[in-house]
């Protein structure tokens, strides 16, 4: 191996030539929009897993699901993103956590 970076692998093969390979457990940054419901939801939990919050938002309004969103500001309190945190409780109308979070 050579380089690890957002998932994608490169290596050097024995003949000298460099080749990638991306990961499977960072295949959610491929795309979301085909996907389904039960395609999202491992893959907001791969999402929260390797702390990508981002892709985690963008999952979560695809997927619509209140506990989705639940899930997702429990991770980010977890591994005390408390910004994040706010920000998802601010979405899903939870004003007590906001209030709590913000003192």
């Amino acid at each position: 191996p050579l380089l690890l970076y957002n998932g994608e692998l490169t290596c050097q093969t024995q003949s000298g030539k460099i080749s990638s390979i991306l990961l499977s457990t960072h295949s959610f940054l491929a795309g979301l929009k085909d996907l389904g419901p039960n395609d999202l939801q491992p893959m907001l939990s791969q999402c929260l897993i390797l702390k990508r919050f981002s892709e985690a938002w963008d999952v979560c309004k695809l997927l619509t699901d209140p506990s989705a969103w639940t899930e997702f500001a429990r991770a980010c309190l977890h591994h005390m993103e408390v910004e994040f945190a706010i920000r998802v409780y601010r979405m899903i109308g939870n004003v007590g956590m906001v209030i709590s979070l913000e003192r």
